[in-house]
C-alpha cells in the first residue's frame, strides 16, 4: 500500500511537472516566486528519511571509520567494523569506500558531529546537502535564461527525491558541476576546471 500511494504520488507530480514546464498556455512566471517555491519543495524533502535506499548509512559508516583513522578505501571487509554496521544491508558490509575523497571529507564532518549516534550523523549530513541544494538552486537562477529553464532543473524529482531527499551522494557532485558552469559564464576557466575535476575524484 506504501508503495502504491507512493508511487502514485510520483507519478502525479510528476505530470504536474512536466505540464508545468510545457505550459503554452501563454503564463507567465515571476522567477523569484518559483524560486521560493523551490526553496519550499527543498525543505520538505530534507525532512524525509531514506527510505528508497540505505546507502546514506554506508556513507556514513566509511566517514565514522575514517575519522578513527581507519583506511576505507583498500580493505573490503572494513564496514564489519563500524560501530553502525546493524544499520548496513548484508550486501555493502563486505565493500571498500568507492566514492572519492571528497565524499568522504562530507561523511566524515557529519559523522564528526554526531558523538557516535547514526541519528544525528544523519541530520548533520542532510543538513549538509540541504545546503547544497540551497546553493544548486541559487546558481540555476542565476544562469537560467527562462522561467522553464529554472523548472526543468530545479524542480525535477531526480533533484529533490533521488538526492536531497535519500542524500545520495550524486548531489555533491552536481553541486561542483554546477559551480564549473557558473564560474565558465564568468570567464573563469581555471576554477572551473578545478571544481570538474573534485566532481569527478
Amino acid at each position: 500500500l506504501i508503495f502504491i500511494v507512493f508511487a502514485g504520488s510520483l507519478l502525479f507530480y510528476g505530470i504536474h511537472y512536466w505540464k508545468l514546464f510545457n505550459d503554452e498556455s501563454g503564463n507567465v512566471y515571476d522567477f523569484k516566486q518559483l524560486r521560493k517555491y523551490a526553496w519550499l519543495q527543498l525543505a520538505i524533502a530534507s525532512l524525509a528519511m531514506p527510505l528508497l535506499s540505505n546507502d546514506v548509512f554506508v556513507y556514513l559508516a566509511h566517514g565514522e571509520l575514517s575519522n578513527r583513522g581507519i583506511d576505507v578505501f583498500s580493505q573490503t571487509n572494513v564496514l564489519q567494523q563500524s560501530i553502525w554496521v546493524n544499520h548496513l544491508g548484508d550486501i555493502w558490509q563486505d565493500a571498500p569506500c568507492v566514492y572519492g575523497p571528497v565524499n568522504l571529507l562530507i561523511t566524515k564532518l557529519a559523522a564528526f558531529f554526531s558523538f557516535g549516534n547514526i541519528w544525528l550523523a544523519l541530520a548533520a549530513y542532510k543538513l549538509i546537502h540541504f545546503l547544497m541544494g540551497l546553493s544548486i538552486i541559487g546558481l540555476i537562477f542565476q544562469m537560467a535564461k527562462s522561467p522553464q529553464d529554472f523548472i526543468l532543473v530545479a524542480f525535477t524529482p531526480a533533484f529533490w527525491l533521488h538526492n536531497v531527499s535519500q542524500v545520495h551522494n550524486d548531489l555533491t557532485g552536481c553541486f561542483l558541476f554546477f559551480t564549473a558552469v557558473y564560474f565558465i559564464t564568468h570567464d573563469k576557466v581555471y576554477y572551473s576546471a578545478i571544481l570538474i575535476a573534485l566532481a569527478v575524484a
